[in-house]
This record gives structure tokens, C-alpha cells and sequence, in this order.
């Protein structure tokens, strides 16, 4: 028996990414300057 199951394709976005965003922030200390940027891990997954 297969473990893989059909799935809709409207719904394959979901196996690409389907964990939390973070957001990492940052500062320079001698400017002052802080930016911030989103990351998430894109990859396919098993279930």
C-alpha cells in the first residue's frame, strides 16, 4: 500500500510551506540602524 495520498491541486501550495514565518530583526549599534526580515523554510514535505 502507498503511503502517498492525491491531493488536490489547489491544495499543493500546502506541501511546500507549512510551518510558521519568523522574523529576524537586527541593529547596527554604531548607526543606530535596524531592519527586519521574514523567514520560512520552502521545501516539500512527507506525510
Amino acid at each position: 500500500m502507498s503511503r502517498f495520498r492525491p491531493v488536490e491541486l489547489h491544495h499543493a501550495s500546502r506541501l511546500l510551506n507549512h510551518g510558521p514565518t519568523v522574523l529576524i530583526t537586527s541593529r547596527d549599534d554604531r548607526t543606530e540602524r535596524r531592519n527586519v526580515m521574514a523567514a520560512a523554510w520552502s521545501m516539500p514535505v512527507e506525510f
